[in-house]
């Protein structure tokens, strides 16, 4: 969790470090994520123990447009 708020293992937070609720998770990872890089085209890569993403399979590594949608 994020001051209170559910956050499913990832969340971004603003500069005023209140937390950025357009990138959405929705039901986000099942497991710890570890790594962090985001991308030129502010794309942002993920990795870590999970093996789902949303419910879908991603297997410890995956790709999210900025918002957070795969």
């Amino acid at each position: 969790s994020y001051k209170g708020l559910a956050a499913p293992y990832l969340v971004r937070i603003r500069s005023n470090g209140n937390l950025d609720d357009s990138f959405a998770l929705g039901s986000g990872f099942n497991a710890p994520v570890t790594a962090v890089a985001i991308q030129p085209d502010q794309r942002v890569l993920v990795a870590g123990d999970f093996n789902q993403y949303q419910g879908s399979s991603v297997k410890g590594f995956t790709r999210l447009n900025s918002d957070g949608s795969r």
